[in-house]
C-alpha cells in the first residue's frame, strides 16, 4: 500500500487543527489513501466515526475524552528522499509510549500487529 506523505500530513494537520477549535466534526477531501487512513484511525479509537459524503467530501466525527482531545501531535517518520523501514528485529525494540502506525503489504499495522504477523513495513507517522 503505497500513500503519499501529502495525505498523511494533510489528514493528521486537519484533525489537530479542528480538535484545537473545539469543534465535532471537519470535512476533507475524499481519496482512497485519506479513507484507509480514517479507516485505521477508527479501528484504533482515536476518530468516532467518517461518512463519505460524496465524490469530493469525507465528514470526519472526531473523539474526546473528558472534554480533552485523543492525541495532541503527531511525527511524520517517512519522507519521500528518506524512507523508513522496520523489520522484525526493529519492531520488537521499539517501546509502546506511543503509537507507530506501519505501512504493509496487510495495510495499516502497529508495531504488535505486525510482530503477531511476522512482517515488517514502511513507518510513516507515530501519534505522540
Amino acid at each position: 500500500m503505497y500513500v503519499t506523505n501529502f495525505y498523511v500530513g494533510y489528514l493528521l494537520s486537519r484533525i489537530l487543527y479542528t480538535y484545537k477549535a473545539n469543534r465535532n466534526y471537519v470535512f476533507v477531501k475524499n481519496s482512497i489513501q485519506i479513507q484507509s487512513l480514517l479507516y485505521f484511525l477508527w479501528r484504533k479509537g482515536f476518530i468516532q466515526s467518517y461518512y463519505v459524503c460524496d465524490l469530493l467530501k469525507i465528514k470526519i466525527y472526531l473523539k474526546y475524552y473528558h472534554s480533552r482531545p485523543i492525541f495532541s501531535s503527531f511525527n511524520i517518520l517517512s519522507r519521500p528522499g528518506y524512507r523508513i523501514f522496520y523489520n522484525m528485529d526493529k519492531l520488537r525494540s521499539i517501546s509502546n509510549r506511543k503509537l507507530l502506525v506501519i505501512s504493509t503489504n496487510n495495510g495499516l499495522l502497529t508495531p504488535l500487529e505486525c510482530i503477531a504477523k511476522g512482517i515488517g513495513g514502511e513507518a510513516w507517522f507515530e501519534i505522540l
